[in-house]
């Protein structure tokens, strides 16, 4: 050590290597340090990112829900009218059959009138 410290060219070489080393040690650090902080701020994208995911799932499922209630209101709507037409449909067919029954039996008679008058 003595050596180093009574010869200046010894002594100013061994404090360029400690420069050296120390601003090597600064740079690596400073790369350790922006790497930490590049994976914080990824860690808090992924937390951020985490926290939506239920909430934009249940948004989907409840899209998905009111898609399918509204068309299950249409599809039920669309049924209920066709019942209705078909009960009237059927109450028009009996009103019809009562009639044609009633025209068949007056032209029966008719034609057993006719028979008996000897026509």
């Amino acid at each position: 050590m003595l050596a180093v410290l009574s010869d200046p060219a010894k002594s100013q070489a061994r404090l360029s290597e400690m420069l050296e080393a120390r601003l090597a040690w600064v740079a690596a650090h400073e790369t350790a340090i922006a790497a930490m902080r590049e994976s914080d701020a990824k860690v808090a994208a992924n937390l951020t990112a985490i926290a939506k995911a239920p909430a934009e799932h249940s948004a989907k499922l409840k899209a998905a829900s009111e898609a399918h209630d509204s068309r299950y209101a249409q599809w039920h709507g669309e049924l209920n009218a066709r019942d209705i037409a078909t009960k009237k449909l059927n109450e028009a067919a009996a009103a019809d059959r009562e009639a044609a029954a009633k025209l068949k039996a007056d032209f029966e008679s008719r034609i057993a009138i006719i028979k008996q008058a000897g026509v």
